[in-house]
């Protein structure tokens, strides 16, 4: 690290020498399904929730109505 007063700069010379690995492709289609698959969960989760939620507000709109 270089810099001073607090702005710490990483060296141009380390940036040019990094090695970063790459999964292969297959490993790629992998991990993409795996998010695809949570995500998949939490939207229908959500669904729900909004589904849940409105419910709630009906009952309670039901049971507090003077309309009776």
């Amino acid at each position: 690290m270089t810099g001073a007063v607090g702005l710490r700069r990483v060296p141009t010379a380390f940036l040019e020498n990094v090695v970063v690995s790459v999964p292969a492709l297959e490993v790629k289609k992998i991990i993409v399904a795996e998010v695809d698959r949570h995500l998949s969960i939490v939207r229908e989760v959500d669904t729900n929730l909004e589904r849940a939620q409105a419910l709630r507000q009906a009952t309670l709109s039901k049971a507090f109505s003077t309309d009776q």
